[in-house]
């Protein structure tokens, strides 16, 4: 699914292109951490009293869940629950 107009993407890009390499990094870690910060409230919205660990776990999921094999996702599942 595409929700961007063609311009608005070449905008951005010719914006994005522009600032500074540090800038760049520290916008895209910002945009990075503003997006676990929106799927954790929809966790907490859905499943209310759910512990941090486990939150953790739903972020894990919802952001890398293509990118591993099911063994290691387990393993990263457990270590998350582990460092609390």
């Amino acid at each position: 699914m595409k929700d961007t107009f063609n311009e608005t993407e070449t905008a951005f890009a010719l914006r994005f292109a522009s600032v500074d390499p540090l800038d760049r990094l520290r916008m895209t870690s910002e945009m990075f951490e503003s997006a676990k910060r929106l799927i954790a409230a929809s966790v907490r919205s859905a499943e209310p009293g759910l512990r941090e660990d486990e939150i953790r776990v739903r972020i894990f999921d919802r952001l890398y869940a293509d990118d591993f094999d099911e063994p290691t996702r387990a393993r990263l599942r457990a270590s998350l629950r582990r460092t609390g």
